[in-house]
């Protein structure tokens, strides 16, 4: 699993990556949420993939920075 794609082999044969869709179809506050229910799913679960897990908490976690305005180099 890379950083760039984090979207599991199950969800490949979709015609558009669920998190564009997300972006185009949600109001900025429910990708809010979404993100953070993510990072919390990510951070939480104990299934033995831990370095998976927190390269899609991480994702996840950019993207509500994004979302919040602190996507520049001073917040990384």
């Amino acid at each position: 699993m890379s950083k760039d794609n984090i979207v599991g082999t199950q969800y490949q044969h979709l015609k558009i990556d669920t998190v564009a869709w997300s972006k185009a179809n949600h109001t900025k506050e429910q990708q809010k949420a979404i993100c953070q229910f993510m990072i919390n799913k990510y951070t939480m679960r104990e299934k033995g993939q831990d370095i998976d897990d927190l390269i899609k908490a991480d994702f996840y976690n950019g993207w509500l920075k994004e979302l919040i305005g602190c996507d520049t180099e001073e917040h990384r």
